[in-house]
């Protein structure tokens, strides 16, 4: 891990924000409700048609929410889904209910998810609902933030793995049965 560095003047700095750019919220007229899929609302930043021209991936991102719902206990109208062209754009935290980015879930994990392999997008899936409940108390990137956000990781910690090791239990004993 080269990404530390030691503190060689022994002064500690002052910042008191970490400053993040992945969960901005999308300007609302960007943001065109879809349809509800599976309890989700789905939202549409672009003229392709999400259920048409992604209709397996959405079906395994939602899952991969549904799922992070249970975990920590949200309910689904919570939970949003966007299509936004930047990917960097991660998920945001509106008024209490989360968005997240379905371009960034293409991007990152599709290809191994669409194989069975749901470990690490259900890793990072779970860190991303947990950064954004954490600003229900803080809407700046803060040491309360940072607080909450790590509660909730060590809240639902077991809960994560539980859900992750079912799941894959589950892949395991459908490509068992097929095969």
């Amino acid at each position: 891990m080269n990404a530390c560095r030691s503190n060689s003047r022994g002064r500690i700095g002052k910042n008191k924000y970490i400053i993040l750019n992945h969960c901005v919220i999308i300007p609302e007229n960007l943001l065109r409700e879809a349809r509800t899929y599976k309890g989700i609302k789905v939202y549409n930043t672009q003229s392709t048609n999400l259920f048409h021209t992604y209709s397996d991936q959405l079906t395994r991102f939602v899952n991969i929410l549904i799922r992070l719902a249970e975990v920590v206990q949200l309910k689904l109208e919570d939970i949003h889904v966007y299509y936004y062209d930047d990917s960097s754009k991660v998920a945001f935290n509106k008024d209490k209910a989360l968005y997240f980015n379905f371009k960034s879930y293409l991007e990152l994990h599709d290809d191994e998810c669409k194989f069975g392999n749901i470990c690490n997008a259900m890793s990072y899936w779970f860190i991303m609902v947990c950064h954004e409940l954490a600003h229900n108390f803080a809407l700046e990137h803060n040491a309360t933030h940072e607080y909450y956000f790590t509660s909730y990781v060590m809240a639902y910690m077991s809960s994560i793995f539980n859900a992750i090791f079912n799941t894959i239990n589950i892949i395991s004993s459908i490509i068992n049965f097929v095969n």
